[in-house]
């Protein structure tokens, strides 16, 4: 139903914020991801966000970027995992660390996460490990990504070079965002990552 809410953030705490947009606060559920990226109160603020309806209430959700949005939407389409379990995990990690751990299996820094325990985190693995956008979750999340811009394609090409090579996935993930640089070309770039492989 919303998009994205747009407007002054008059208050933030540890597990929700107010944003005020033409005389109506809006309070909404956010990570920890989302709380080390937000601007000073008072300032102007984007939030993409998450409307759930439900028998016993209404809930609004808020991300910083559309790549935690897009993390918490596969986080809530596995079985048993519900908008506060996700907002959970994404409190418990960085994005990157966690989209590299489902992709490469790790069931153990996901069951260290609050909230979520090993069979739960076995679920996620099951569930999203084939359907996650591979390089997409594997960018340093840390700020907004539009302060820096990738050349998606080139990384997606290079990934599946790399693991058609016999690279796991988790693998091929960290060696591409380690040699990704600005204006190189697929050869350069796949020439780059095998030298780390073999360093």
């Amino acid at each position: 139903m919303f998009n994205y809410i747009k407007g002054s953030l008059e208050l933030k705490k540890e597990n929700y914020i107010v944003v005020e947009n033409n005389g109506i606060g809006y309070e909404i559920g956010i990570s920890n991801n989302t709380l080390c990226a937000l601007p000073n109160e008072g300032e102007e603020i984007k939030v993409f966000t998450y409307f759930q309806v439900r028998e016993d209430g209404v809930s609004l959700y808020g991300f910083i970027t559309m790549e935690e949005k897009r993390m918490f939407l596969d986080l809530i389409s596995v079985s048993g995992v519900g908008p506060k379990m996700a907002l959970q995990i994404l409190s418990g990690a960085k994005l990157n660390d966690i989209g590299v751990a489902i992709i490469s299996g790790d069931i153990t820094l996901l069951s260290k996460i609050k909230g979520c325990g090993k069979k739960t985190a076995e679920r996620i693995i099951v569930e999203l490990k084939d359907k996650i956008d591979a390089f997409g979750y594997a960018m340093d999340c840390d700020l907004p990504l539009a302060t820096t811009q990738y050349d998606e394609g080139l990384i997606d090409e290079a990934f599946n070079i790399l693991v058609s090579l016999g690279l796991n996935k988790g693998e091929a993930l960290k060696i591409v965002k380690s040699c990704y640089k600005d204006g190189n070309t697929i050869e350069e770039l796949v020439q780059n990552c095998l030298r780390s492989i073999g360093n």
